[in-house]
């Protein structure tokens, strides 16, 4: 959808593709479904069916925009009334990654462009209890103390990412020589992957870094 405010002149485009839980997963479905939309979009959009809540939460986004706009020109030495269209953006798509008897790994795209150079791509994983809908974290599924031992296989992934340059080396201006497990996870039927965004252990130009471990590994 497109919103426009044509008296700041600001245009704001939303585009949203969510895939939730149906009957097929059981009866546990419509906690899922809950469960899912709280963590894309907050617990104060649980209650709206799929298509509402992608109105609602574009709807709410403007307004965000709206405030940042004003925000913007209230310290600026110009007027609203002679400033170019401004633009944002905000596009969002979600998938189920994975899904077996006992955990559902879900992932999300997000967009956003506010102004500035470029936009910011970011993806976000979600493990959820198939039963419960409860998130899960990785010490529920990997116990305590996973911290040391997943953060070696991930420096040891790391080394292999720098020596294909889908990291950044030793000579290069960004790097990060000790990756840590940021709770940013999903399962498939025979890996765990972590996902580190822009900035987080590289540059803006390396884009969303994905570390695999294959489960047997572990």
């Amino acid at each position: 959808c497109e919103i426009v405010n044509k008296e700041l002149n600001l245009q704001f485009e939303f585009t949203g593709e969510i895939e939730l839980p149906t009957t097929k997963i059981g009866d546990s479905y419509k906690l899922l479904q809950e469960s899912i939309i709280s963590a894309l979009f907050g617990s104060e959009f649980a209650d709206y069916s799929t298509k509402k809540v992608l109105r609602v939460y574009a709807d709410s986004s403007f307004v965000e925009y709206e405030k940042v706009y004003e925000e913007i020109y209230d310290h600026a030495e110009c007027t609203i009334d002679n400033a170019q269209i401004c633009n944002f953006e905000t596009h969002i798509k979600g998938w189920v990654l994975y899904c077996d008897s006992n955990i559902l790994s879900y992932q999300r795209e997000l967009y956003t462009y506010a102004g500035g150079a470029h936009g910011m791509n970011t993806k976000t994983n979600y493990v959820f209890d198939i039963k419960t809908g409860k998130r899960l974290t990785e010490e529920d599924i990997f116990g305590q103390g996973f911290e040391r031992k997943i953060g070696k296989l991930l420096d040891e992934k790391a080394n292999t990412l720098r020596s294909k340059s889908i990291l950044p080396t030793e000579d290069e201006f960004y790097n990060d020589w000790y990756i840590e497990p940021n709770g940013n996870f999903a399962l498939t039927d025979s890996s765990i992957i972590y996902t580190f965004n822009p900035y987080e252990i590289a540059p803006y130009c390396f884009g969303i870094i994905d570390i695999e471990i294959m489960r047997n590994e572990e």
